[in-house]
C-alpha cells in the first residue's frame, strides 16, 4: 500500500481532473508514459465539458444507449439493471508486452443491495477480436472465469469496486476502513511480469487517499480486446432489482498496451443515406440526403449542414433541422446535376458547456446517374447480429462499388446488441430501436456513403415477428397478451415510434406516390425511383396486408398450416388485401410510365411464393406460411398480374433462404422472375425440399439440381423455381464461418438497359467476390434473364447454349409417352449424342447443318406466341413443329423442283393439313431473300393457329391438324421443334409467351361475327322462355342456373340450322348441357335433336360415365374427345356449328366433336333417341341444380 499524495503524477495537460499514481520515480519514463514524462496513447473523457444527452459521445458506445446520459457532466447509468457497460472506442489493449493504465472517477446516485459494483471490464473481445463485434461480446452478463497456473486464463476481467471491497473477478479485498462509494476513484495498471501481467487495482476515497489495493496475475492474451466501465458487473442483464446507479466522472486511459484508431471514433454524423431520382418534372434530378446523429440533448444544436465540392472549394447549399424522434436530417435538392460524381460533407457544430463548438464532417460521394452501361445493384436483407458486423460481405461491397444498395428489411432484430426490447412508452422505444438500428448504419457505413441506397423497414425493425398491418391498424390487446412477434393483426408498436422507424429507412427516398397517412397517421412510403435509366417501384407488402385472424388454419399458430392435407383454398377469403388498393393503384400506374426509363424493377420485402418447406428446424414441414406473400392468393395474382405488363424482375429478401424463381398466375411462369437475395446473417433457418416431400415437379431445368422445376406451392400458387441456396448444418463457432454454413450472403445485380438483361448473381457469406472462384456463388447462380422473360414470355433460346432443349427427331410423341421414364431418358440422351453432332452456336444464333433429330423443347406448352427469326440457304427445307405436331412449313420457294407441290407459294403454311383445308397453303408469299433474316410470329390456341411471315399473315386462325392421329384433335400440350433437313439453317431471338385464358379467348372471338346476334344483354333474361324463374342474370352480367334449381332455358324463337358461340363457366362438379333443336317440354338429351354435355369431367363424382356423357358429347350418343376443358372457376370459348344432321363442337380451339347424328346406330340407353332427327327446335340450357354461368351468346342462321 502506498500514499497516492506521494506518488501521484498528472495524466497530461489535457485534463487535471485525475491524478495518477505513477509506478515510476519521479521524472523517469514508464510503459504508461513517453521520455517527457507524458502519457502514451492518452484518452481523457470530455464530458465534463459535454452538454446533457442520452449519447455519451463519439469515443464510446454504451449498452445499452438507452440506459446512459451525460448529466451535469458525467456520464450517468440512468437505470438501474445488471451489467451495463460503456466500450471506449479508440482504444485496444493489442499488445500483450505493454503496459496500461487505467482510472475513473465515480459516484454511486443509487445504492443497490444485490450489486453495487462498478469497475473496469479488460479482454472484452468476440472470437473475432475486432472493435465492433468486441462492443457486444460480453452484454450477456458476468461469466466465470479460468485460472491455471496461478493466473487468470479466461476473460473478460472484471475490476473495480463494490460496497466494502475492491474486487478482480471473483478475488476481493476489503477496504482498509468505512468507505462510501458516493465518490471513489478506481485505477487498474497492468505490466508485464514474467510470463504473465500482473493487474493492480486501487481504489481512492474522495480526498484521494488510498482505501485499498490488489493483484492478480493474467495470461497477455486475455487482456487483448476491448476496455469497457461498467456497473453491476455480477448480475445478468436482465436483473433490474437492486442494482446500483453511477456517474463516472471522469475516465483516462493510457500505455503503449493500446492501440489508437482516432477515426474509430463515431460521430456525431453516424452516417448518411441519399437517394437520387429523375422526378420527370421540371424539378430534374431531385437528390435526397439524410444524415443520421444519435440522440442529442436540448441545448446541442440540431442544424446540419449540407456541403458540396465544386472547383476544389466547399458551397455549402442546405441547411435541414433534425427530427427528435428519428434523429435524422433531410435535405432535398432539386434539379441536381446527374451528370458528374460529386463530393460532398454534411457538416455539424457539436456544442460544449465551455460555448465553443467544434465542427464534425461526413463526407461522401453523390454518384452520377449511371446511364450508357449497366447499373450494378446490391440487394441485401436480414441483419442478424450473430453475424455483426459482416465484414465479408460490406468488403465486397466495398470491391464491387455498387450503383446502387438496397436494403430491403430487417435492418435489426429484437435480440441485435443485446438487453431487451422496449415497446412503450413511444420516446423509450424509439430511443431503445435506435441503438439497435445504429449497429446497421456502423456496419455498412462505408458503402453507403459513396451509393444511393433504399432501404424498406420491415416486421423486426418494428419489434414484431410478423407484421399484418392492416393498413396502419393499431394491434388489439385487449385480451392482455403481447403478440409482438406473433399473428395478430396490426401494429404492435405506438405509432410515433413506427414512424420514427419509417423516417430512419425512408426518409431519404423520394417522394411516395400517394403520401396520404394510413391509419392512425401512420407515414407511408410506397413509391418509385428512377434512376441509371431503370424504374424502380417501392412497395411496402407487410404494411396493408390483412392479417391471419380472418382465417383458421387448423389450429396451432395461426399464420402456420402444419397439416399436410389441408386445403389451403378455403383461406382466401374474399377482401384480403396484400398490397391494398392505394398501392395497387400505384403500381397500375407504375407500369404504364416509362418516362426515363428503359427497364423496370420491383423491390419489396419478400417473394410471393411459398418457396420454404420446412422453418425453424431441418424438420419442421410447413405447408403454408402466412407471412410470405403466397398468401392472400387472390391479392398475391392481382398484384403480379399488375406488375407483369412492367416486365420488372421482383427484387426481395426476408426468407434467410436465395432463391430464383418465375411466378406463374394461370400458366406456369406466365408472370415475373422473383429473385430473393440471401440474408446478409441468417438467423430463423428455412430450406425448400420439395423433392423429399414427394412434391411433383415438371420441366426441371437443364442444370438438374435437386428442388427445382415448376411445383404448386403450398396455397396452390404457381412458381418455377430455378436455384436455391440451402444452408448447410452449422457447426462453426466463428460467427463468419457460421453465417456462412448457415446460407448467408448477398445478391448483386447488373441491370443493362442497352440489351435488356439482368445478370442475377448470388454470393455466399465468406468469400472474395473478385477472385474468380465459381463456388462464390449458390448452385445455379449466376443467371441472365431478358426484361421480356418478366412478362411470362420464355427466351426459348438464351444465345449462349442450348439450356432448354434437347433433341428429338420425327418421332410419335403418343408412342414417346409409351416408354417409361427410364425408356424415355435413354431416347433423350441417344438424341442428345447425336444432335450435338450437328447443332451449334454461333454469335448467339443456333446453327444446324441440315442433318441430325430436331432441337425440341424440354418444356411442353398449350396455348401461345411464338416469335423467332431464320436464315437458311437455297434449297433447304425446314419447319417448325408445333405441340410435336408437323408443322409450319419453311423452304426454298425459288426451288422449282417443289413447285409442284407448293414450294412457290412460299414458307409460313401448315404443310401437314389435309390438301383444300385451310392453312395448307399460305395467303401470301412472304419470303424473304437467301441471307436474310425471316422473322416468323405464330399464334396457337388449341388447334387454332395464325402464321405472319415477315409481318405478313400467312395463315388465319386456321385449324392444325392432327398429323399423327387425324382422327383426334390437336395434342393440349406440346414442345416446340425446329425442325433439319436439306441445307443449313440458322435460328434466333426465339421467345414464346405463354396466354392465359382471357387472351386466348380473345384470340379465339376473333372470328367474323357477321350475322350473329346476342342472345343475352347482360341484364335481363328477355328473349328466354321456360324455367326461367331457375335462372338469374348475376351482377357481372352473366346467365346462370340457380343452384339447387333445374330445367330448361330456352330461346324464344326457333333455329334449324346454326352456328352459336358462347362462354361459359363450370364450378366444382357443374352439370349442364346445351339443348339443341328442341322443343318446349320434355327432356332436351331424348326429345330434342340432342343436348349437348356441359360437365365438369374431372370431378371425381363422373369418374365411371359412359364415354358418351362427357363434356360436349351429343349426350347418350356420340362422345367428344376429352382433356380440353379449362380448369373449374375459368371462362371456357365453346362454338357448335349445327347444319342438318351434323353437329361440330369447338371447345377453346379444339374440334371434340364432329359426327353426323343420323349415323348413330349405338346408343347409351339401348334405344334410339326420339327426337335426333328433329330439323328444328329451340336452343338453350338444360340445368341441373349447379351454378354453371354463360355468357356473350350469340347465334347466326345459316340459312
Amino acid at each position: 500500500m502506498y500514499n497516492r499524495r506521494q506518488s501521484l503524477k498528472l495524466l497530461g495537460a489535457l485534463s487535471g481532473t485525475i491524478v495518477a499514481p505513477a509506478i515510476a520515480e519521479e521524472g523517469q519514463a514508464t510503459d504508461t508514459q513517453d521520455s517527457t514524462g507524458l502519457d502514451v496513447n492518452p484518452h481523457q473523457s470530455t464530458w465534463q465539458q459535454d452538454l446533457d444527452r442520452i449519447w455519451l459521445g463519439a469515443k464510446y458506445w454504451a449498452n445499452p444507449m438507452e440506459n446512459w446520459a451525460v448529466v451535469d457532466g458525467a456520464a450517468e447509468l440512468v437505470s438501474a439493471a445488471g451489467y451495463r457497460n460503456v466500450h471506449l472506442l479508440t482504444h485496444q489493449l493489442t499488445n500483450p508486452a505493454g503496459s496500461f493504465r487505467m482510472q475513473a472517477a465515480v459516484s454511486e446516485v443509487q445504492h443497490g443491495d444485490v450489486d453495487s459494483s462498478v469497475g473496469f471490464l479488460i479482454g472484452v473481445r468476440s472470437e473475432l477480436n475486432e472493435l465492433k463485434s468486441n462492443c457486444f461480446a460480453a452484454n450477456n452478463g458476468p461469466r466465470k472465469t479460468k485460472s491455471a497456473g496461478g493466473a487468470i486464463s479466461s476473460g473478460p476481467v472484471v475490476a473495480g469496486v463494490r460496497d466494502g471491497e475492491l474486487f478482480i473477478n471473483e478475488s476481493a479485498v476489503k477496504f482498509s476502513g468505512d468507505v462510501a462509494l458516493g465518490d471513489v476513484t478506481i485505477e487498474v495498471t497492468g505490466t508485464p511480469q514474467g510470463d504473465n501481467i500482473e493487474l493492480t487495482l486501487n481504489a481512492f476515497d474522495s480526498q484521494q487517499d488510498s482505501v485499498g489495493s490488489m493483484t492478480a496475475l493474467v495470461k497477455p492474451d486475455v487482456l487483448l480486446g476491448n476496455v469497457a466501465i461498467g456497473c453491476n458487473l455480477f448480475s445478468n442483464f436482465r436483473v433490474r432489482k437492486g442494482m446500483s446507479r453511477y456517474r463516472i466522472r471522469q475516465w483516462n486511459v493510457s500505455g503503449d498496451a493500446f492501440s489508437v484508431d482516432p477515426d474509430a471514433a463515431w460521430g456525431p454524423i453516424l452516417w448518411t443515406m441519399y437517394s437520387l431520382s429523375d422526378s420527370r418534372s421540371d424539378e430534374g434530378f431531385v437528390l435526397k440526403l439524410t444524415a443520421l446523429t444519435p440522440p442529442l440533448g436540448e441545448d446541442d444544436s440540431d442544424e446540419v449542414r449540407l456541403e458540396v465540392q465544386r472547383d476544389g472549394q466547399w458551397e455549402s447549399i442546405a441547411d435541414a433541422k433534425l427530427d427528435h424522434d428519428a434523429w435524422t436530417g433531410t435535405f432535398r435538392i432539386a434539379n441536381w446535376d446527374a451528370s458528374t460524381d460529386v463530393p460532398f460533407r454534411v457538416v455539424y457544430q457539436q456544442s460544449y458547456r465551455d460555448g465553443e463548438p467544434s465542427q464534425h464532417e461526413w463526407t461522401g460521394t453523390i454518384k452520377a446517374n449511371p446511364t450508357g452501361r449497366p447499373l450494378k445493384f446490391a440487394g441485401l436483407t436480414c441483419q442478424h447480429d450473430s453475424g455483426f458486423p459482416y465484414a465479408p460481405v460490406a468488403e465486397n461491397l466495398m470491391r464491387l462499388d455498387p450503383d446502387l444498395l438496397y436494403f430491403s428489411g430487417d435492418q435489426l432484430y429484437e435480440g441485435n446488441g443485446g438487453y431487451s426490447i422496449i415497446r412503450e412508452p413511444a420516446e423509450k422505444a424509439i430511443v431503445n430501436y435506435l441503438r439497435k438500428f445504429y449497429m446497421f448504419g456502423w456496419a455498412f457505413g462505408e458503402p453507403m456513403r459513396h451509393s444511393p441506397t433504399l432501404c424498406l423497414p420491415d416486421d423486426h425493425d418494428v419489434f414484431q415477428g410478423n407484421i399484418w398491418g392492416e393498413g396502419g391498424e393499431p394491434m388489439d390487446m385487449s385480451d392482455g397478451k403481447d403478440q409482438g412477434a406473433s399473428s395478430k393483426g396490426g401494429y404492435r408498436e405506438p405509432v410515433r415510434m413506427v414512424n420514427a422507424v419509417h423516417r430512419t429507412c425512408v426518409a431519404h427516398h423520394p417522394e411516395p406516390f400517394d403520401p396520404s397517412p394510413a391509419e392512425q397517421g401512420m407515414s407511408v412510403y410506397f413509391g418509385d425511383m428512377v434512376y441509371g435509366d431503370v424504374s424502380f417501384a417501392i412497395v411496402a407488402d407487410r404494411q396493408f396486408k390483412s392479417g391471419p385472424g380472418h382465417v383458421d388454419t387448423g389450429g396451432g399458430r395461426a399464420d402456420h398450416v402444419t397439416e399436410r392435407d389441408f386445403d389451403t383454398s378455403i383461406l382466401d377469403k374474399p377482401g384480403l388485401e396484400l398490397l391494398g388498393e392505394r398501392q395497387e393503384a400505384f403500381l397500375k400506374h407504375w407500369a404504364d410510365d416509362w418516362r426515363g426509363a428503359k427497364m423496370k424493377v420491383l423491390l419489396s420485402q419478400t417473394v410471393f411464393a411459398g418457396v420454404a418447406t420446412h422453418h425453424g428446424s431441418y424438420n419442421s414441414f410447413l405447408l403454408g406460411d402466412l407471412d410470405s406473400g403466397a398468401w392472400p392468393q387472390t391479392a398475391r395474382d392481382r398484384a403480379i398480374d399488375l406488375v407483369r405488363k412492367s416486365k420488372a424482375l421482383h427484387i426481395s429478401g426476408d426468407q434467410h433462404l436465395t432463391t430464383l424463381s418465375q411466378y406463374g398466375v394461370r400458366e406456369q411462369r406466365d408472370s415475373n422472375w422473383s429473385f430473393c437475395t440471401p440474408a446478409i446473417s441468417a438467423g430463423y433457418p428455412r430450406w425448400w425440399r420439395p423433392d423429399e416431400e414427394g412434391i411433383p415437379h415438371e420441366n426441371r431445368p437443364m442444370h438438374d439440381l435437386p428442388n427445382t422445376g415448376e411445383f404448386v406451392d403450398g396455397f396452390g400458387n404457381l412458381v418455377y423455381i430455378y436455384a436455391v441456396g440451402h444452408p448447410i448444418p452449422a457447426k462453426s463457432k466463428h460467427r463468419y464461418e457460421r453465417a456462412h454454413e448457415k446460407g448467408s450472403g448477398f445478391g448483386y445485380v447488373l441491370m443493362d438497359p442497352e440489351t435488356e438483361t439482368f445478370e442475377i448473381h448470388s454470393y455466399r457469406f465468406l468469400v472474395d467476390v473478385t477472385d474468380g472462384n465459381p463456388e462464390n456463388e449458390f448452385p445455379g447462380w449466376p443467371v441472365t434473364l431478358h426484361a421480356d422473360d418478366n412478362s411470362g414470355a420464355r427466351r426459348l433460346f438464351n444465345g449462349v447454349n442450348t439450356e432448354g432443349w434437347h433433341g428429338r427427331p420425327h418421332f410419335d410423341p403418343y408412342k414417346f409417352d409409351e416408354l417409361s421414364a427410364e425408356e424415355q431418358k435413354a431416347k433423350i440422351a441417344q438424341w442428345n449424342d447425336e444432335a450435338e453432332k450437328h447443332w451449334s452456336v454461333e454469335n448467339g444464333e443456333l446453327v444446324n447443318d441440315g442433318a441430325g433429330p430436331y432441337l425440341t423443347t424440354n418444356e411442353e406448352f398449350e396455348n401461345y406466341e411464338l416469335q423467332l427469326e431464320y436464315k437458311t440457304v437455297p434449297e433447304a427445307d425446314s419447319g417448325i413443329y408445333l405441340k410435336g405436331t408437323p408443322q409450319v412449313q419453311i423452304w426454298d420457294s425459288t426451288q422449282e423442283a417443289k413447285f409442284s407441290i407448293g414450294a412457290n407459294l412460299g414458307s409460313g403454311g401448315l404443310w401437314n393439313n389435309s390438301e383444300g383445308n385451310p392453312g395448307k397453303n399460305p395467303l401470301v408469299l412472304a419470303d424473304r431473300p437467301f441471307g436474310e433474316w425471316n422473322k416468323v410470329r405464330v399464334v396457337q390456341v388449341g388447334a387454332r393457329t395464325s402464321v405472319w411471315l415477315n409481318d405478313q399473315q400467312v395463315v388465319d386462325r386456321a385449324i392444325m391438324e392432327n398429323y399423327w392421329r387425324r382422327d383426334e384433335p390437336l395434342r393440349r400440350r406440346g414442345p416446340i421443334q425446329l425442325q433439319t433437313h436439306g441445307g443449313e439453317i440458322r435460328w434466333r431471338n426465339i421467345t414464346l409467351q405463354p396466354l392465359d385464358t382471357e387472351a386466348a379467348n380473345a384470340f379465339l372471338a376473333q372470328d367474323d361475327d357477321t350475322g350473329f346476334k346476342p342472345l343475352t344483354d347482360g341484364k335481363t333474361l328477355d328473349g328466354w322462355i321456360g324455367a326461367v324463374d331457375n335462372y338469374e342474370v348475376t351482377p357481372e352480367g352473366t346467365i346462370q342456373c340457380r343452384p339447387g334449381h333445374g330445367g330448361n332455358l330456352l330461346t324464344k324463337d326457333e333455329y334449324d340450322d346454326f352456328v352459336v358461340r358462347l362462354y361459359f363457366r363450370l364450378p366444382p362438379r357443374g352439370n349442364n348441357g346445351l339443348a339443341i333443336r328442341c322443343p318446349l317440354d320434355g327432356d332436351t338429351a331424348y326429345v330434342g335433336m340432342c343436348e349437348l354435355q356441359v360437365l365438369d369431367n374431372e370431378h371425381p363424382a363422373y369418374a365411371k360415365l359412359d364415354p358418351r356423357q362427357y363434356h360436349g358429347s351429343a349426350y347418350g350418343m356420340a362422345a367428344a374427345a376429352r382433356g380440353y376443358l379449362r380448369p373449374v372457376g375459368e371462362w371456357n370459348y365453346q362454338e357448335v356449328r349445327v347444319e342438318g344432321s351434323t353437329i361440330r363442337v369447338e371447345l377453346n380451339g379444339n374440334v371434340i366433336l364432329d359426327t353426323d347424328l343420323s349415323k348413330i346406330t349405338d346408343y347409351a340407353s339401348g334405344r334410339p333417341h326420339p327426337g335426333k332427327d328433329r330439323k328444328s327446335g329451340h336452343f338453350g340450357f338444360a340445368g341441373h341444380n349447379d351454378p354453371v354461368e354463360y355468357r356473350d351468346v350469340t347465334i347466326r342462321r345459316l340459312k
